[in-house]
């Protein structure tokens, strides 16, 4: 069990395609357990995807000590160069600051503990 005290919380943005969200959230039902295993060994902990359906916006919640470097240690994973290549035709923009399947984080201003 992941420690959710330790480290602090991060929160994202992400934009599903409307007509792929049914699929991508079945992938998600089954993300690869080498993928999970990845996403622990890099940092990420206490991690959850909620899903607005009507609009496909994703919204990442995830704790780490260092979110940056979490970010980079996953992008040196061979599995996360596959899972994203999975998951690359699932994405849309979520404005115009980013390119489709990269995430907008958003600045935390209140933690009720």
């Amino acid at each position: 069990m992941t420690d959710t005290t330790a480290g602090e919380q991060h929160c994202f943005l992400m934009r599903v395609r409307p007509e792929r969200i049914d699929d991508y959230v079945r992938d998600h039902e089954h993300v690869w357990p080498e993928m999970q295993d990845a996403l622990r060994r890099a940092g990420w902990g206490d991690y959850s995807l909620f899903l607005d359906r009507p609009t496909g916006l994703v919204v990442g919640v995830v704790t780490s000590d260092d979110f940056g470097a979490a970010q980079r240690r996953m992008d040196a994973e061979d599995i996360n160069t596959r899972w994203q290549e999975s998951m690359a035709g699932y994405f849309l923009p979520v404005d115009d600051r980013v390119a489709p399947g990269d995430i907008v984080e958003l600045e935390q201003y209140f933690h009720l503990a």
